[in-house]
């Protein structure tokens, strides 16, 4: 017999039951929202005006409020509201980024948000080169969480293609300096900085979104 949830704890009938009118006014309300956006981000994505390398961040974060939002809906439609809450604040969080972006200095902004991009996928293609200094790391990571009978990581020959050519990409003019930004950042700092935190931007989200 499956096990029954502890009543006072989770009672997934009786939260349907409380929740039902307002989720019936939310639910197609959210599914209209997010149809409207697939069709105004596929206006936007083939429209013939603008550089499409500098719209893809834009793009991009619009494509992940997309969704976030339609799972919140899924979420909300079966009365589990809870966990809709980090999925609000990812798309928050998408939101500041394009309103970052399109406020001033656009493209010198989009670039940065694209450095962070392929210097992120640069670093995860790494991880699967077994010669790689980081992808001796990510074994020895992975051996260490119990993982042992991991002992030989297996690449595709398109990854050492790719990473050249993200790294072709940082190195054209409208990118190396960012770049170099980022690196000199990333070795003061000791970790990630964020794209924003380029062009002397706000370094961390608090002051993005005061921003």
């Amino acid at each position: 017999m499956p096990t029954q949830s502890f009543k006072p704890l989770l009672s997934r009938d009786e939260v349907k039951v409380i929740t039902k009118p307002a989720i019936d006014i939310a639910s197609p309300v959210l599914q209209e929202t997010i149809n409207y956006a697939t069709n105004a981000f596929e206006r936007c994505r083939t429209s013939k005006k603008g550089s499409l390398e500098e719209a893809f961040p834009v793009l991009a974060s619009y494509l992940h409020i997309i969704q976030m939002t339609d799972s919140i809906e899924v979420l909300i439609s079966n009365s589990c509201g809870a966990p809709a809450d980090l999925l609000l604040r990812s798309s928050w969080e998408a939101k500041l980024a394009i309103e970052y972006i399109l406020e001033k200095r656009s493209k010198q902004r989009a670039v940065a948000w694209l450095v962070r991009y392929f210097a992120d996928f640069i670093e995860s293609l790494e991880k699967f080169i077994p010669s790689h200094p980081k992808g001796k790391e990510f074994l020895k990571t992975y051996e260490q969480d119990g993982f042992s009978h991991i002992k030989n990581l297996t690449y595709v020959p398109e990854t050492i293609e790719s990473i050249n050519n993200f790294q072709a990409i940082l190195k054209r003019p409208e990118y190396a300096n960012l770049y170099s930004e980022y690196q000199r950042l990333k070795k003061k700092m000791g970790g990630y900085p964020q794209w924003y935190s380029l062009n002397n931007g706000p370094r961390n989200l608090k002051r993005l979104a005061q921003d």
